[in-house]
């Protein structure tokens, strides 16, 4: 008995089924820095003293400009930031590199902080095309092409 049949179309089958579920998607995604507020900090002013004393030291300071008061607060948390594209042709090609962690950042003035952000790596644009089979609607199956 061999492991390889004679004929070479014994493996039509499964490719064709493969080439039905697998989407050939062609495209390109750029990550980047994304922003966001912290819910505990959207819509109330909060003492800067009271919340070193929860969160810890910041890991660095900043002076926003001199004379104006300002600093700005960067808390490093966990997980890396990450810039670059990532190519799709068929299975994604990652083309990023690390440029940091990620951060909790709050702008503080006399004491009370005036806001703050989270900034995290994010796909921040993209394009791609490729054929979706979609099993429930005909509407919906076909080459398709979409952008953000």
């Amino acid at each position: 008995m061999t492991l390889c049949p004679r004929s070479t179309g014994w493996f039509i089958g499964p490719l064709l089924v493969m080439s039905l579920t697998v989407p050939g998607c062609i495209g390109v995604v750029g990550i980047g820095d994304k922003e966001s507020k912290p819910a505990f900090l959207m819509s109330t002013e909060v003492d800067a003293t009271k919340y070193e004393r929860t969160a810890g030291k910041p890991t660095r300071i900043e002076v926003e400009s001199a004379g104006s008061g300002r600093e700005v607060w960067i808390y490093q948390q966990e997980g890396l930031r990450w810039r670059g594209i990532v190519l799709f042709a068929i299975v994604p090609i990652p083309l990023i590199v690390p440029v940091g962690h990620n951060e909790m950042i709050l702008v503080v003035e006399q004491g009370r902080i005036l806001s703050s952000a989270n900034r995290e790596s994010n796909a921040t644009w993209g394009a791609f095309c490729g054929f979706i089979w979609h099993p429930h609607s005909r509407d919906d199956t076909g080459f398709h092409c979409a952008s953000y």
